[in-house]
């Protein structure tokens, strides 16, 4: 499963946005697959930003999901300070260029 936000000039974001686009992506994932289409374990990637990732609503929209049992784990990574501005960045995925994570 995997998802991206962005937003341009006039958007507002933040915290709402990444959970809204989470909403989003599992609800669709579960009208197309069915309820169980999800995995048990879940691995999030944000960018190290306090506003939009490292908020205490989506700590606790992840602590939700695990409590409803959509999830047992919940793992969520950040990206390095700065790595917008490093080559690694185009070629991420699971990424070496990642902060200590948080688990749930």
């Amino acid at each position: 499963m995997s998802g991206f936000t962005s937003s341009t000039s006039g958007v507002t974001h933040g915290v709402n946005l990444t959970v809204e686009c989470l909403v989003y992506v599992y609800r669709d994932l579960q009208l197309r697959y069915g309820a169980d289409a999800l995995p048990t374990e879940a691995n999030w990637q944000g960018d190290n930003c306090t506003a939009d990732n490292k908020a205490t609503t989506l700590f606790a929209f992840a602590q939700w999901l695990v409590r409803l049992g959509i999830h047992d784990k919940i793992t969520i990574r950040f990206l390095l300070r700065g790595h917008t501005h490093e080559d690694a960045s185009s070629s991420m995925p699971g990424s070496g260029g990642c902060a200590p994570s948080v688990t749930l």
